[in-house]
């Protein structure tokens, strides 16, 4: 990518067609990419951003390690979000939380940040080895038969069937619609709508899905 805002709206679109995308950064690039961060939130995208954190604000001592991005990755873009946040202290954390972020950002449908500092990230570590994974990806709520898609009585793109806050969505290609990501406020069809039920309980859900996590 050629820049930050480009890999954050390649990570997105890995996300819309059904793959796994991930970018990593430091502060200032996260900051960059806050616009696309709140689209994903909003739109429900799965989408992995890691944050390599270095002193700030602003360019700061890019050669010296802080943790100072904590509030900005929980809290990142405008308007009311919240994050899930993986905060590895080991090598061999990062290794783990890396897969992990994958599978928490498909199963809720929404950006997962990896936060990391330029000690881990920049430095040599002598360490025993990376465990893989023993499970299946988790892909999360996917429709990807036809079959199970008409048993639906009425699919929508941000229905809350289960009641966990975890909407099911279809991917492009599946042949079944709809392939419907809005960025914009919506009701559970995903309808544009600005009616004040629908904002609250669209945040609503959002809030109970991340509380869940």
């Amino acid at each position: 990518a050629e820049d930050e805002l480009a890999a954050a709206g390649m990570v997105l679109g890995a996300g819309w067609a059904g793959g796994r995308g991930m970018t990593a950064t430091s502060g200032p690039g996260i900051s960059l990419m806050q616009e696309f961060i709140g689209l994903a939130y909003f739109a429900e995208i799965p989408s992995v951003f890691w944050d390599v954190v270095r002193v700030g604000p602003s360019t700061g001592l890019p050669t010296r390690t802080q943790q100072s991005d904590i509030s900005m990755l929980y809290e990142g873009s405008h308007g009311d979000t919240q994050h899930i946040v993986l905060i590895p202290g080991t090598v061999e954390e990062c290794f783990e939380y890396g897969w992990r972020a994958f599978d928490y950002a498909e199963r809720f449908q929404t950006p997962v940040f990896g936060m990391s500092d330029l000690d881990l990230g920049m430095n040599r570590w002598a360490c025993s080895g990376f465990t893989y994974p023993d499970q299946p990806m988790d892909r999360g709520k996917v429709v990807r038969e036809q079959e199970v898609f008409d048993a639906f009585e009425n699919f929508g793109r941000y229905l809350d069937v289960d009641g966990d806050g975890i909407p099911y969505r279809t991917l492009p290609g599946s042949g079944m619609d709809p392939i419907l990501y809005r960025g914009t406020g919506h009701n559970p069809q995903g309808v544009y709508s600005e009616k004040p039920e629908d904002y609250y309980n669209l945040m609503q859900r959002l809030r109970t899905k991340i509380d869940n996590a």
